[in-house]
């Protein structure tokens, strides 16, 4: 329950992800396994960025995956936009 946001905390948040010329930020954490979709997350975020919103994915974790992601990011021409971060231990620091 520490983790879970309290009603002012989120409303806090809520104006900050509101301030013009911030982009989307969009976080992943866990294993990079087929199943999950990050492949249709980065074609998300290429459509997106296509269509001029400013958005940005971070994917925090490893998995058989990984190479695969990054060489679609890389071709999809958004590697800038996604961020790849080792695993982070579940708790204050990942949050």
């Amino acid at each position: 329950l520490e983790d879970v946001l309290t009603e002012r905390q989120l409303a806090e948040r809520v104006v900050q992800l509101r301030q013009p010329g911030q982009p989307l930020q969009a976080v992943f954490f866990g294993r990079f396994v087929a199943y999950k979709g990050l492949d249709r997350a980065i074609e998300a975020l290429r459509i997106a960025r296509g269509g001029g919103t400013d958005v940005q994915l971070t994917l925090i974790g490893t998995g058989d995956c990984e190479n695969a992601l990054r060489a679609q990011a890389a071709d999809a021409g958004v590697a800038d936009a996604v961020h790849f971060v080792p695993p982070v231990p579940y708790g204050a620091a990942l949050f």
